[in-house]
This record gives structure tokens, sequence and C-alpha cells, in this order.
């Protein structure tokens, strides 16, 4: 039996060392490109409160405050809350947020047929979904969710 020759045993093991390298450069592009998303805004606090429900129409106020956490002009584009729009959603519509500022405001929110849903019960205590929804002046259809619990 023979030995191989060195020459050969030399290709073999550059040909292992590209294979992990590639390897390893593949690792390190997956792990750098999911943790750079960056999010630009942040909900500092979300309330819902309660008002009135019956088997028609639920009624309910959503108080938010948002902060520009980014280093771009952000502009809000809409709020839902469970995947329904406020009724005055226009508060907060178009409102621009420079790096480092705050905006608060409030706004009813109305769901008809409550009762049908089960999962969008409105009662104390139950869990629902604050999304916003804004535009950076370099990305477009960003979004940030906060779970909120209704009072």
């Amino acid at each position: 039996m023979k030995a191989l020759s060195p020459v050969i045993a030399t290709l073999i093991l550059i040909a292992i060392a590209v294979i992990a390298g590639v390897f390893v450069l593949r690792q390190f592009l997956i792990f750098t490109t999911t943790t750079a998303t960056q999010q630009y805004i942040e909900i500092q606090d979300a309330v819902l409160q309660v008002v009135h429900v019956n088997d028609t129409y639920a009624d309910v106020y959503l108080q938010i405050k948002i902060k520009n956490v980014g280093d771009q002009l952000v502009t809000i584009d809409k709020v839902e809350v469970d995947g329904y729009t406020p009724t005055e959603v226009s508060k907060i519509q178009g409102v621009e947020l420079r790096p480092g500022e705050t905006f608060a405001t409030s706004m009813k929110v109305r769901y008809i047929n409550p009762t049908l849903d089960p999962d969008k019960a409105w009662e104390t205590g139950t869990e629902h979904l604050v999304t916003v929804y804004y535009n950076t002046t370099t990305t477009t259809g960003q979004q940030v969710s906060l779970k909120v619990i209704a009072r």
C-alpha cells in the first residue's frame, strides 16, 4: 500500500479549510443580518380603558405614548388594536417624530359586534395587541407591537 503524495494531501487540507471558511462566513452573515434590524420607535406606554360594551358595539379608549428611539425622522402611518383601526386615527396619522421625540394621545376605538369574536372579547383583564405602523426616511412599512391588558 502506498501513502498519499504530499501534493494531494495538501490539496485535501486546503479544500477542507475553504469549506470550513465558507460555513463560518455564512453563519456570520446570517447572525449579523438578523441582529442588525433596528426599531425606530418604541411604544413606551399604552392603556386600554373599556368604557361601554353591549352586543352591538364596544367603546374602548386607547391612550398611547410613542418615542422615536432611532436616528431618523419617523412618520406614523396608523395604529391598530387587534386589527381594528381606531375611529379617531386621524389624531396620529402623519405625526412626525424626530430622533428622541415623544408623542402621546388618546383615541376612541369602536368595535362593532364585539361578542361575535371571542378572541376579541372586551372585558377588564383581557389582553389585546396594539400595533403602530410607521415609515422612516429610508424604510417603509415598519411596525412595532405591544400586548396591553384592558382596564
